[in-house]
């Protein structure tokens, strides 16, 4: 037999004692990883947990339960002492496999009687009756538990938590980006917290290059702005100007999504929801408006409607006597227009098949002598002609807007313009969409 001197005993107990601290971890390690299995195999996540405790008995984890109008069965697992209160569970057959330490039990309105002071449980569905064991109040209830959190547009909840003082958040299903505070209080009145959290769909990557602009910064997924800038030969109000993409997440049809950027003798004009990129062009003894429809075509363009706003906007520019809209009688009485107001005071039948079967001109006049009966938005076009226009049938299909009677309206033949005047007109030219890639 080996001996060892004293020295010797020492290092020989103190490498017992570490050999054996290490199997203590391991077994130990062993012991948590088994119990962790054994909780998840006593779980069943398609039920809402109302509330978790730990090292209570099966007693007072049913007593608990007895206490709450929302809870209708217990989860008990025996080994770790773990009691689940949970709401939405009335049959604990389908649960037979969840294992021989997993109890669960159901609690109904018999099963209240049981609960001393608590037996006529006439508290709200989110208080608790107060448990003399572990509650000191002068009430008979407690507000404990606050209601389902409100559901959220693609959010998801990270937990079930909703007792008071607990703090629950939300997240964003994939392909979706939050915005606001995800967060979420049980305040002691039993309510939630406000919280302005959406979930929007990600944008798509913006096109970064187009005739008149760049993409001024680079672009990432989570950001829902885009900046660009004007190209050398092009000029915008502003350096840099900034998009915001569509609640769908995409550049496409953005509502007023355009790129404001104009070249040489262009201007761009923006009022409210109008955006508008033209060029005036002012000239005397002007023959047709097929001359003013050759000069926009030349450019590109198209000759514009002539809005009395952008009118005013080209007085800046030139002198005049009047504007030439790119509008034509036909083309309002297409529009259906003063059908629209005339069904709103006569609704369909005969008189809408009278009205129709009228000329434009007649149209007008028989709103203008009704002023008092037409007075509404939608007969508003017919106000814009001057008294007693239009007058010139289908001989006079093109539309002169008169400066010194507040721009209304003229009708006038469209292959000979009034002489000895200087006519305005405007050419527009489509603003570019921002797009995706």
């Amino acid at each position: 037999m080996e001996k060892y001197d004293g020295m010797g005993a020492v290092k020989y107990i103190m490498h017992l004692i570490a050999i054996l601290n290490i199997s203590l971890r391991v077994i130990n390690n062993a012991q948590v990883l088994a119990e962790k299995s054994l909780l998840r195999s006593c779980k069943v996540t398609q039920i809402t947990t109302i509330r978790e405790m730990f090292g209570d008995t099966y007693k007072d984890c049913l007593d608990e339960c007895r206490r709450r109008q929302t809870c209708t069965a217990v989860r008990y697992h025996k080994q770790t002492k773990y009691c689940s209160l949970l709401d939405g569970l009335t049959d604990v057959q389908s649960l037979d496999t969840a294992g021989p330490l997993c109890v669960y039990s159901t609690v109904g309105i018999d099963d209240r009687y049981q609960s001393g002071s608590c037996e006529l449980n006439k508290c709200e569905k989110h208080e608790t009756c107060v448990n003399p064991k572990y509650q000191k109040s002068d009430k008979p209830c407690i507000i404990t538990e606050c209601p389902e959190p409100p559901a959220i547009e693609n959010a998801l909840l990270l937990s079930n938590a909703r007792l008071v003082g607990n703090r629950n958040r939300y997240k964003c299903m994939s392909g979706f980006m939050g915005n606001g505070s995800p967060a979420i209080n049980c305040l002691t009145n039993g309510s939630w917290s406000f919280t302005d959290f959406q979930c929007q769909k990600m944008c798509q990557p913006p096109k970064a290059s187009y005739r008149t602009a760049d993409l001024a910064k680079d672009w990432s997924q989570n950001d829902r702005m885009a900046y660009f800038r004007c190209k050398p030969d092009y000029r915008s109000n502003t350096i840099t100007f900034q998009l915001t993409c569509n609640s769908s997440g995409s550049w496409v049809h953005l509502p007023f999504g355009h790129l404001p950027c104009y070249g040489e003798g262009q201007e761009y004009f923006e009022q409210n929801t109008t955006k508008v990129l033209y060029r005036p062009f002012a000239t005397r003894n002007m023959t047709s408006a097929t001359e003013a429809n050759a000069t926009c075509q030349q450019q590109s363009g198209s000759l514009h409607t002539v809005w009395i706003d952008v009118a005013k906007e080209a007085e800046k520019k030139f002198s005049f006597d009047a504007i030439l809209t790119g509008l034509t009688k036909t083309g309002m009485k297409n529009y259906d227009l003063l059908k629209n107001c005339f069904e709103i005071i006569h609704g369909n039948g005969s008189e809408i098949d009278r009205f129709k079967s009228m000329s434009y001109d007649e149209q007008v006049h028989e709103i203008q002598q009704n002023k008092t009966t037409y007075d509404t938005d939608g007969c508003k076009t017919a106000r814009f002609w001057k008294s007693g226009e239009p007058n010139g049938g289908d001989a006079e299909n093109c539309i002169l807007r008169m400066k010194n009677v507040g721009y209304q309206m003229y009708d006038v033949p469209c292959n000979r313009l009034w002489l000895n005047i200087t006519i305005c007109f405007v050419c527009r030219f489509n603003l570019e969409y921002v797009k995706n890639v």
